[in-house]
């Protein structure tokens, strides 16, 4: 079992991966499709190849003691220390100054030269007391290059008068081990240690939640991108959030790895090696928010979906709209890993900003 978005998807498009047609015929299903497909079957071949998951009864096990909750408890919050961020530019909104910081606490990640350090990103225009902050969870691979993307979404957010504070995940950007590249060795075969880096992604997600509170941040609300987008799901559930919008998010687990014919060679090794479909199945349920309660009022939420996602089919997101009555949605013509070059998305999303600017 893995926990799994391919590497080039979501914030992290290879330029030989997008072909000028893209641009010029947004609903070419076959050429997008293939993208995403392509990613998946590359994972796959690093993890047959590299294959090593544990065993069906240290999972177990794992599962047997696992609360969410109690594993994901705010650490360090009196270790959090902040300096000047010169890593991504971002121009300031007319009549306001723009300050870039970056965050940091030791983190529960373990590198093979030490424990790691979790890292955000922090963008604000005045001392956070008494700010609207909109807490900012990518998918994998995000990389500098994404920043040329993700900036339209900083800036429908800053026009707007929100402040942003950026989720650096492990193994990413100044997160990346050694030799590796950004988003390298995230996920790995090891059944228990995807469980562990997702749980303490959250657990980062939530220390930096709590030390927002403590510096008097008046409201929190959160923009999650494909695993992101599922990790801010399941915060949402334990945290209270003003707003949240998701993009292409990892809904279910299930049918994203278990049930996805692209990885169909690493699910036969896994039940050659004793895992049941049983514990699989028990084991993607728990961190799917397909199978959790989403916690968040459904007006104040959005959803930002492509149609041709390998990864979560779009009968799962639009059950999963259809279950909550979700209204503040939009299907863009695109895959996972194309969205980004939706040309509307970012307009969308500032409209969804405005829409909640009145309290429901």
């Amino acid at each position: 079992m893995i926990l799994y978005v391919k590497k080039f998807v979501l914030l992290k498009i290879s330029v030989f991966l997008i072909p000028v047609v893209l641009f010029l015929m947004p609903g070419c299903a076959y050429i997008q499709k293939s993208i995403d497909i392509r990613g998946i079957k590359s994972d796959e071949k690093n993890f047959t190849s590299d294959y090593n998951p544990g065993t069906p009864e240290e999972l177990q096990h794992f599962l047997d003691n696992l609360s969410i909750k109690d594993a994901t408890k705010p650490l360090h919050l009196d270790k959090v220390t902040i300096q000047p961020m010169d890593r991504w530019k971002l121009k300031s909104q007319p009549g306001r100054t723009l300050i870039m910081e970056k965050a940091s606490f030791p983190s529960e990640i373990k590198h093979p030269d030490g424990n790691d350090t979790a890292v955000f990103y922090i963008f604000r225009q005045g001392e956070l007391k008494n700010r609207k902050v909109i807490l900012w969870v990518p998918g994998m691979g995000v990389s500098d290059m994404a920043f040329r993307f993700i900036k339209n979404f900083f800036n429908e957010s800053l026009k707007r008068d929100y402040d942003i504070v950026f989720f650096v995940p492990p193994y990413h950007l100044e997160r990346t081990e050694k030799g590796k590249k950004t988003g390298e060795g995230f996920f790995t075969s090891n059944t228990i240690g995807n469980f562990k880096v997702i749980l303490s992604s959250i657990q980062e997600l939530r220390t930096m939640y709590s030390w927002l509170k403590k510096e008097g941040v008046s409201e929190i609300g959160g923009w999650g991108g494909s695993m992101g987008g599922s990790m801010l799901l399941l915060l949402s559930g334990i945290e209270t959030l003003d707003h949240i919008c998701v993009m292409i998010p990892v809904i279910d687990w299930k049918a994203g790895i278990l049930n996805n014919s692209n990885l169909a060679e690493y699910k036969k090794l896994l039940v050659k090696s004793g895992f049941s479909e049983e514990l699989l199945d028990k084991a993607y349920e728990i961190l799917s928010p397909a199978y959790n309660t989403l916690k968040i009022d459904p007006l104040r939420t959005m959803v930002l979906y492509a149609e041709y996602d390998q990864i979560t089919p779009v009968s799962i997101t639009e059950t999963f709209i259809k279950k909550y009555s979700i209204q503040n949605t939009k299907k863009y013509k695109r895959s996972h890993g194309t969205i980004l070059l939706s040309s509307d998305l970012y307009k969308d999303y500032g409209k969804f900003l405005d829409s909640i600017s009145v309290k429901n």
